[in-house]
């Protein structure tokens, strides 16, 4: 029998940086999985501290302006340890910030798909909106390269369009200007910081409802 006990505390500012776990267990195998859990939470945060802090760094210098050990001081990582997980040079180590865009803003990881549900989707706005509260140099540095003529562009482009397709399977109703549409309140709803906390809530049931007037 195994007995398993769980408890945690989420920093605000940023998700998953706080946690603890408490583990009792007798059965090897469950206790090899849950270490595995473990290590896929702290990879996580790894990638989103280097993320974050080559974001901030491209707002702040300006595009590729930055070097691997700002950023590995920034992150509080080692340059090894960026070099494994994001590559060995500027440009690759951008190509992999664009696709960790791509999984944590857009879902567009190949495992993850589009959830119907009207919980799901408060749920999705609310969790998304979390990661631009706690690092804005997101939003900043998508704004000003997807106005630019630029490779930037071009990715973020190919990056909705895949987004909008995305939605259009999971909402088979939608047409293609529904789902720029879709995009456009979602956008809003989660980028947008002057958003009271009941404001939020608000534009979400908001986004429901043009949801299923839609179908």
């Amino acid at each position: 029998m195994r007995d398993l006990e769980f408890s945690g505390a989420i920093d605000h500012r940023f998700p998953l940086t706080n946690w603890r776990i408490f583990v009792k267990a007798r059965m090897p195998l469950q206790l090899r999985a849950i270490r595995e859990k473990l290590v896929d939470m702290k990879e996580e945060i790894v990638h989103r501290e280097i993320l974050h802090s080559i974001l901030a760094l491209e707002v702040s210098k300006g595009h590729l302006k930055w070097t691997v050990s700002e950023v590995a001081r920034r992150a509080k990582v080692s340059r090894p340890l960026l070099y494994y997980h994001f590559g060995k040079s500027k440009r690759a180590i951008m190509e992999t910030c664009i696709a960790l865009i791509g999984e944590e803003i857009y879902g567009l990881g190949t495992t993850q798909s589009a959830d119907a549900s009207d919980d799901a989707l408060r749920l999705a706005l609310r969790e998304t909106r979390a990661i631009f509260q706690a690092n804005p140099a997101i939003t900043v540095f998508y704004q000003r390269w997807r106005a630019q003529a630029s490779p930037l562009r071009a990715q973020f482009i190919a990056m909705e369009k895949r987004y909008h397709k995305k939605l259009r399977a999971a909402f088979s109703f939608l047409t293609a200007q529904d789902a720029l549409v879709f995009h456009a309140l979602m956008h809003g709803a989660i980028t947008s910081p002057f958003l009271t906390e009941e404001a939020f809530e608000e534009t979400c049931r908001a986004i429901v409802s043009w949801l299923k007037g839609k179908a």
